[in-house]
């Protein structure tokens, strides 16, 4: 169960006496999402069925839109909005209307589409506040039912990584125990506040929720390396609007300042003389990521930049992981094992656990102000996987092969 929407139009008809082609459609849609007040992102995707999609990151704790042509000529535009709330919901459907005008087309809803909320039709808020809270208890009441003592559940969060937690809720905003969980399923009101975008507009509180999010989730809390120090001036930047548009509001005053301090930013008075400790940031902590069936767990302070295969890293250390898969059948874990390494490989280190086997063996670094460097591999019946762990410090062994030694099958 989720509030969204989905419509469709048949592009033979828009636009033009010809039908579009796919890549003007895009390049026409990209073009609106370029002008929007709020948007993250853009990106075109081709799904296996050679259709291809647009995908519109709107806000950072949301889906995004997906805008799709089809093969048979078919525009179908679609969103979840629940993870967002009210605010967002009403916002997709802003957008979906500036894309219907741009691209000459007028969005019908088919067999089980339209908007779960009724609000593209009615415009009902309380409606669709209704909707979104709706959703909010049935999902926490089945959380409540299913999940066994001890176990954290990841609510509107992504799927690519696993952020650590002692509550049983991770959230956008950060973790939420049991008792808030049961409070919300006795009384939806107590709920309203899970939501990165309640409010209808960009106001205060949307672009310090907006910040929030980012330091609760994307935020690598130390010196930033690569081109993080564009994101923590993207945080600054929403909370500084919000602190000029309504500076009443309850501001991370500690975690401001850190972030500040970062890359040399001000910080209004009242929250540089602010007192507390940074508690904010679930990249504090150790994650558990998650790329092409494996799971390893990584200090939350790595950067992951785009790459190839899996790359993670920090000012000192670099973690690679490749994914081999088998070209049929199952893939032979001997095999594999050794044409990584023959088993009598001096100092080879060995695991086997969960259905995973894998060997690692510790060399010399191939960069000069390397101290070491992990080769390694790991495999299942379903593929196998290559990691090389670096780092320019001697003391970072026993780390590196704990590292390894976290290689799982992300079943």
């Amino acid at each position: 169960m989720s509030v969204g929407i989905q419509l469709h139009a048949d592009i033979k008809t828009g636009l033009l006496s010809r039908k579009p082609k796919p890549e003007d459609l895009f390049q026409r849609a990209e073009e609106v999402v370029k002008g929007l007040p709020v948007h993250e992102w853009a990106a075109l995707d081709s799904e296996s069925d050679g259709s291809q999609t647009l995908l519109v990151s709107l806000h950072p704790a949301a889906e995004p839109l997906r805008l799709s042509v089809g093969a048979g000529g078919r525009l179908t535009i679609s969103a979840t909005t629940s993870g967002g709330g009210p605010g967002y919901h009403e916002y997709v459907v802003e957008v979906i209307e500036r894309l219907g005008s741009a691209l000459n087309v007028r969005w019908v809803a088919g067999g089980g589409e339209g908007d779960d909320s009724d609000y593209l039709a009615f415009r009902d808020r309380s409606k669709l506040e209704h909707e979104m809270l709706n959703w909010l208890q049935f999902t926490l009441r089945k959380v409540d039912e299913l999940v066994e003592d001890g176990m954290s559940v990841g609510l509107s969060m992504p799927m690519e990584v696993v952020f650590e937690s002692e509550e049983l809720l991770v959230t956008p905003f950060g973790p939420r125990s049991q008792d808030w969980l049961r409070r919300v399923v006795q009384d939806l009101a107590v709920g309203q506040d899970i939501f990165p975008w309640w409010g209808s507009g960009v106001g205060a509180q949307f672009h310090l929720n907006r910040a929030l999010c980012g330091m609760w989730s994307e935020i690598r809390w130390r010196q930033p390396i690569l081109d993080e120090a564009e994101f923590i001036r993207r945080v600054l930047a929403d909370l500084e609007t919000a602190y000029s548009m309504d500076p009443t509001l309850a501001y991370p005053a500690a975690e401001w300042a850190e972030l500040a301090g970062y890359v040399g930013a001000p910080v209004p008075s009242a929250i540089a003389s602010a007192e507390g400790s940074p508690s904010i940031g679930y990249r504090r902590r150790n994650v558990t990521v998650r790329n092409q069936g494996w799971r390893l767990t990584l200090p939350g302070s790595f950067a992951t930049p785009p790459s190839e295969y899996f790359v993670a890293q920090d000012a000192r250390r670099h973690v690679l992981l490749a994914t081999i898969k088998p070209r049929s059948g199952r893939m032979d874990v001997g095999d594999f094992l050794s044409r990584h390494r023959p088993k009598d490989t001096p100092g080879l280190l060995a695991f086997e656990q969960d259905g995973v086997t894998g060997q690692a063996v510790f060399v010399g670094g191939p960069e000069p102000d390397d101290a070491f460097r992990l080769d390694s591999a790991a495999a299942s019946q379903a593929a196998g996987a290559l990691l090389q762990i670096r780092s320019q410090d001697a003391d970072d062994r026993d780390w590196a092969e704990a590292t390894w030694r976290s290689l799982a099958e992300d079943r």
